[in-house]
This record gives C-alpha cells, sequence and structure tokens, in this order.
C-alpha cells in the first residue's frame, strides 16, 4: 500500500475571530463627605456622574477593565440657598473571564452609566450609588483554510466544492484623540460648575485610499450656578477623526465606537462685563472594526480516483450577513408633584440593559429631573419606568441589544413634570454560517496495475452521483456518458452501470 500526502494548496485568509461579546452590569458605591468651609446637607438634589477607561488588558482566561466615575452629588444646603456639591472619584475594575481568552486577544470596550443616585447619611456624609455597563468583545486572530487546489502529485482527486458568501473581521484599530471646546455662559459673570457630562458617538465615514475619515459629534451638558441662578447648559460638537490603515478594499465596512478615556472641564472667569466660558477637554480612544465581505470557495468532500482517501477536514462558524435593526418609541409621561412646578433645571434620562420577551423587546427608562417651585425652593425626583418595544426580522444566532435615549424633555406642567423621551432599541443582528473545508489528508493505493470494471447496481432513495461515483472511487462524468445521461440528477429506483476505478 502506497501512502501519499496531501495539502491545501495556499487559500488561507486572516480574520479576526469573535470569542466572546458580552456586557457587565455592576455596581459602585462610596462615601462622600462635606468640606469643612461647606454648608450642611438639607437634601440631596440630583447626582451627575462620567466613566472614563483608564486601561483594558487580557490575560490567559481573564479580561481585566480599569476605570472612574467622577461623581458629583448636589444638594441643597442648610441654611442657605441655591445648590452645592460635593465630588469623588470612584475607581472601579470589571472583569470577565473565558477559557479562549489570551495575551493577544483584541479588546473593544465601550461602558456608561445606567443610573446614578444619592442619599445622606448624616449632614455631612452622603453615600452614592452608581451602576455601570460595561460591554466587552473580544476578537482572537485566526485563519480560514478555503480554495479548491490541492498539491498531490499528479493523483487525481474529485472535489465537491461550495460558495459562502460572509463578512469578516479583519482588523480592530484604536486611535487616541483630544477635544477641546468653550462656550459661553449663558448669562454675564462668573459661575460653578455643578455637574457635567459628555457622549460621543460616531455619525458616519468615508473611504479615501486606505485612510477612513470618521465624523462624530460630542454632546455636551452642564449645570451651572450663576449670579442668575441654576443654569443648564448643553451643546454639541462635531469633529472628524483619520485612521490610516494597511489594506482597505472598496466593500470594506467599518464600525466606530469611541470610549472616553479621560475629561477635564472648569469656568474660566470673563473679563469685566463679560461672560464667562465653560472650558472643556475629552480624550477619546476611537475603536474602528473593519470587515470584509468576500466570497469563500471551499471544498466541501473530496476523494481519490481509484485510491482511498482520509481527508483532514475543518469546520468554521462564520458570520455570513449583519444587519443594524432600530426602532424609536416616544415615551410620554406627567410625574406629579407635591406642589406646582416653575421651571425645569435639569434633566437627565438613561437606559438600562435591553432583555428580550416573547417577541418584544423591554429596557428600564431611568429619568431624573431638577426644578423650581412656585417658592422659588430647589426640589428634585427620579423615577424609573418600562418601555418596550418590538422589531420586525429581529431573528438570528447572534444578536446585540442596546437601547439609548438620543432625545429627551421636560417642562411644567399643569399636574407636575411633564416628560418627553425618545428610546431608542437598536439590534444588531449576525446570521451565521458553518463552513466545512477540506483542508488535506492522506491518499492510500493498493500497488499493482490500475483496471477498471463495471457494476450494474440500482440507485437507492437519498442518493445522489456524488455519493455514488464516491463509493466507487470514479469519476461522475463518466458514469454519466456510460448510461447517456446528461443531467447530473439520477431517479432513484433506477439501474446504473458504474465504472469502478481500482
Amino acid at each position: 500500500v502506497y501512502k501519499m500526502e496531501i495539502k491545501l494548496n495556499g487559500g488561507s485568509i486572516a480574520y479576526l475571530k469573535t470569542i466572546f461579546d458580552t456586557t457587565v452590569v455592576q455596581e459602585e458605591t462610596c462615601e462622600l463627605s462635606v468640606a469643612d468651609n461647606m454648608p450642611d446637607i438639607l437634601r440631596i438634589a440630583q447626582a451627575t456622574s462620567v466613566v472614563t477607561v483608564k486601561n483594558k488588558a487580557a490575560d490567559t482566561g481573564r479580561v481585566t477593565v480599569n476605570g472612574s466615575v467622577a461623581l458629583c452629588v448636589m444638594y441643597c444646603p442648610e441654611g442657605a440657598d441655591g445648590l452645592r456639591r460635593v465630588t469623588a472619584d470612584l475607581p472601579f475594575t470589571c472583569t470577565y473571564s473565558d477559557g479562549q481568552i489570551g495575551p493577544e486577544t483584541n479588546l473593544s470596550v465601550s461602558c456608561r452609566v445606567i443610573s446614578a443616585d444619592a442619599s445622606f447619611t448624616t449632614s455631612r456624609k452622603c453615600v452614592a450609588r452608581v451602576i455601570l455597563s460595561t460591554a466587552l468583545t473580544g476578537y482572537e486572530p485566526d485563519t480560514i483554510y478555503a480554495g479548491r487546489e490541492f498539491a498531490c502529485d499528479d493523483t487525481e482527486l474529485e472535489l465537491q466544492t461550495e460558495e459562502y458568501p460572509v463578512t469578516l473581521p479583519v482588523t480592530l484599530t484604536e486611535k487616541s484623540l483630544v477635544l477641546s471646546d468653550e462656550h459661553d455662559l449663558p448669562q454675564p459673570g462668573d459661575g460653578e460648575l455643578l455637574g457635567y457630562s459628555v457622549h460621543a458617538a460616531a455619525e458616519d465615514y468615508k473611504i479615501v485610499g486606505n485612510k477612513v475619515v470618521i465624523r462624530g459629534q460630542a454632546s455636551y451638558k452642564a449645570l451651572l450656578r450663576t449670579p442668575a441662578g441654576v443654569e443648564d447648559l448643553s451643546y454639541n460638537k462635531e469633529f472628524s477623526q483619520i485612521l490610516e490603515l494597511d489594506e482597505i478594499q472598496p466593500e470594506d465596512q467599518f464600525r466606530v465606537t469611541f470610549m472616553l478615556t479621560g475629561t477635564y472641564a472648569h469656568i474660566a472667569p470673563g473679563l469685566t462685563g463679560e461672560s464667562g466660558k465653560v472650558v472643556s477637554e475629552i480624550q477619546l480612544a476611537a475603536q474602528c472594526l473593519q470587515r470584509r465581505s468576500m466570497t469563500i470557495v471551499s471544498v466541501k468532500d473530496a476523494y481519490g480516483i481509484g485510491c482511498r482517501l482520509e481527508p483532514e477536514k475543518q469546520t468554521y462558524s462564520l458570520p455570513c450577513q449583519e444587519q443594524l435593526l432600530e426602532k424609536t418609541e416616544l415615551f410620554v409621561q406627567t410625574i406629579e408633584t407635591p406642589e406646582p412646578v416653575k421651571r425645569v433645571l435639569n434633566t437627565q434620562a438613561s437606559c438600562a440593559a435591553v432583555s428580550q420577551e416573547g417577541g418584544g423587546l423591554r429596557t428600564t427608562l431611568y429619568i431624573s429631573v431638577l426644578y423650581l417651585d412656585q417658592a422659588e425652593k430647589i426640589q428634585s425626583l427620579a423615577r424609573m419606568f418600562e418601555v418596550t418595544s418590538v422589531l420586525e426580522d429581529a431573528a438570528a444566532e447572534k444578536m446585540t441589544l442596546q437601547a439609548l435615549v438620543p432625545e429627551v424633555y421636560a417642562a411644567a406642567g399643569g399636574g407636575g413634570v411633564d416628560i418627553r423621551a425618545s428610546v431608542r432599541f437598536q439590534a444588531i443582528t449576525e446570521k451565521m454560517v458553518s463552513v466545512e473545508s477540506v483542508t488535506g489528508g492522506e491518499l492510500m493505493a493498493e500497488a499493482g496495475q490500475e483496471r477498471r470494471s463495471l457494476v450494474l447496481r440500482r440507485v437507492m432513495p437519498g442518493e445522489d452521483l456524488w455519493q455514488i461515483a464516491k463509493q466507487y472511487m470514479g469519476r461522475r462524468e463518466t458514469i454519466l456518458a456510460v448510461n447517456g445521461l446528461e443531467k447530473q440528477e439520477i431517479v432513484p429506483g433506477s439501474m446504473l452501470l458504474v465504472p469502478v476505478g481500482r
């Protein structure tokens, strides 16, 4: 018996294999103390927070993300008007374990605050609680071995090939950027920055040569104490960023997320008679996932002509189609207050993780409102509401869900505070395809002169021409020619003359 190894000639495709895609929700608490030169706490008004990621690392079996939450708790002071604040930086660590994680794992991280609240324990101390959501995706460099050519020293093979359209992640690129901005105070004079938050998101992109030009928007929200009282300052800033990649093909797609890595904001005093400015600087890491659409041709099955083949096979589960589904639900609610509302000062809204129930989606909407009553006293309220939605065609082997609040509006109403919020449900669905590929094997043939013979056999139900030809190590075309057939289809129950390869 002669043995010969065969190997796939080329056909290797490098890509990033998704090994995990998860979200970790955690609760962090800390105690804050009022400074000696500050008045006592009468009641808590509102808590705001900004989360930044300091570092992320992958090790054997484990991912670790370290960051901090800049907490600001605003309170109404005892024996004084307006608002005061206490602040703290709350460090946090998020971990995730998976046996596939290794030092070479590429990480995409997105961290946000779901809710922040506080309660005072004494007139000089309060306890703040923050619920964080950290989205983690890990990619591992991998290779697909596919193609239709084998190196086998003139030994003849019969191949059964199949085409698979796939869209594969090929690179994950990260680049740091800094955005600096300043904005005039709404009233002349100076002020104090009470609360501050920022959110950055990618709007779109375009490809120029081997560069990706990303257009994004940063949304700023500041709460100020000015000589005229407490003011809400919100504004947006558009920006762009260029990422240079080694190779870009026209059909490539890009998914960009921003990770906040640092933030700083303060009020710069104005000149006499002029308004001061809110000066801010935020540091971001742009995470760009490059995805490439292609058609993979693989050998699904193979056998030798006149010799036996022991094939080596590999099976890959690959994404073949991605779709972004969105639906916005309008949330309208009047929240009753014990006293009439004169003016809304500040509104915050966020959503918890999305859950699936039957064919629908559900999330918790957190609303926090700071307002003035008719007596010009600062009051606050915080509520949770359930919001549901249905996304058509939201069915796939893999699906990532989230809910965002792109817009929220609050105003004084007849019975309290009228709330209007847009809750946007998003689902990234991904269909998977199982690709089976013969990547090599061992051919075995008996010594001696080749001879051929014919076998007369009946076609059994469920058999096709490939199975019969493989059983007798012959060619499909030869079977068709011997039997005077022109098509690949054969009829169950019919008789066939099958040339046997030996």
